[in-house]
């Protein structure tokens, strides 16, 4: 029965919202009355235990333009995407192979229970980035992610102490290009190789 009544009340306040009223409860009992449900407690003045007004009530607000930055920007699921491309990344630090966390952009301190617009389900190197608006995401959102995700770990650091050292590739052709420079596309591969 509580099932049933918790299903009517989110179909209530789903239905409210649609229709642009966001507090259906107002008014609903008049003045000096009361309505218990069956455990004795007023129904009237508190929220439901699930939060379901809460989840309606985000669901029915229209997403506002992103401004924090893109390291930073979360995905809450996969409708509506506008882009789901998946790169390859290849990481060689003094002749040693460093596996791309399977991990990496998921569940962090900026995307709590959630995943960045960058991230991994895997350690073979294979990024998943995805948003609800297209960009063009480039090679530095990969060490911000990796930044966020894993704030102590410094196994990447000779890639900036030493630039010098270090040579990038895209699909095997070599290049110079700025980590903000290098675009990262569907189905290519970005070798980034520190020498000792």
């Amino acid at each position: 029965m509580k099932e049933l009544q918790a299903f009517a009340l989110a179909f209530v306040l789903i239905s409210g919202l649609v229709l642009g009223i966001t507090e259906p409860w107002d008014n609903a009992t008049p003045q000096g009355s009361t309505s218990a449900d069956e455990d004795g407690t007023s129904g009237e003045t508190s929220a439901p235990e699930d939060g379901m007004s809460e989840r309606a009530d985000a669901a029915a607000q229209p997403s506002e333009p992103a401004t924090a930055p893109r390291s930073e920007q979360c995905l809450d699921s996969h409708n509506s995407l506008a882009m789901h491309i998946h790169p390859r990344v290849e990481l060689v630090i003094d002749g040693q192979s460093i596996a791309v966390p399977d991990d990496l952009g998921i569940d962090t301190s900026a995307c709590v229970q959630a995943m960045h617009l960058l991230h991994t389900h895997d350690a073979t190197g294979k990024l998943h980035i995805e948003g609800y608006e297209t960009f063009s995401p480039t090679a530095q959102l990969i060490f911000e992610v990796w930044n966020i995700s894993f704030p102590e770990d410094d196994t990447l650091q000779p890639l900036f102490d030493e630039p010098a050292r270090v040579s990038i590739t895209v699909n095997g052709v070599a290049t110079e290009a700025a980590w903000d420079d290098i675009e990262l596309k569907d189905g290519e591969t970005l070798r980034i190789e520190h020498t000792p």
